[in-house]
C-alpha cells in the first residue's frame, strides 16, 4: 500500500494550483484570466477532459459548432474528443478556474510559457504551437474566426 499524497495549499497569485506531480496524475487546476478579445484556437484534447468554472466576468465556450455564454458562477465541462475553443467576448476581464483530468496539460503550458515573448502566446509561431500541442495529445485545428 502506498502512502497518501500530502495536501496541497497554494497561496494566491500562482496560476497553477495543482498539477500531476501533486495529484498523482489525476488532474491539473489553474487559476487564470482572459482579457477582452482573448480567444484560444479550436482544438481537441484526445486524452483529457477540460473544464472551466467562471469566477469573474464571462467566457464564451464554443463546442462542436455550438456557442455557450458562461457568466460568473458557470461551470462548463468539455469531454475529451470534442472540438472546442473559448475566449472572452465581453468588454471586461474574466477570471476562471481551468481544470484538466487527467493531468498533463500543465506541461504544455510550461513549454508555451518558456517560448512566449512578453508573456504572450501570440508571439509563438503557429507551427511551433501545433507541434508542442501534439506532444500532449492535443490537436490544434485552426484559428477561430
Amino acid at each position: 500500500m502506498t502512502a497518501p499524497l500530502p495536501p496541497i495549499v497554494i497561496p494566491p497569485g500562482q496560476g497553477l494550483k495543482a498539477g500531476g506531480e501533486a495529484t498523482g496524475g489525476s488532474l491539473a487546476l489553474f487559476d487564470t484570466s482572459s482579457t477582452p478579445g482573448g480567444w484560444v484556437p479550436p482544438h481537441i484534447h484526445h486524452a483529457e477532459e477540460e473544464a472551466w468554472y467562471v469566477l469573474e466576468g464571462e467566457l464564451t465556450i464554443w463546442v462542436d459548432g455550438e456557442t455557450h455564454v458562461a457568466p460568473a458562477g458557470s461551470f462548463v465541462l468539455v469531454p475529451r474528443g470534442n472540438l472546442h475553443s473559448f475566449g472572452n467576448t465581453s468588454d471586461a476581464p474574466a477570471r476562471f478556474l481551468m481544470m484538466f483530468a487527467p493531468a498533463g496539460m500543465e506541461c504544455f503550458f510550461a513549454e508555451m510559457d518558456e517560448l512566449a515573448a512578453n508573456g504572450s502566446y501570440a508571439s509563438i509561431e503557429t507551427q511551433t504551437m501545433i507541434d508542442i500541442a501534439r506532444k500532449y495529445n492535443m490537436e490544434m485545428i485552426a484559428a477561430k474566426e
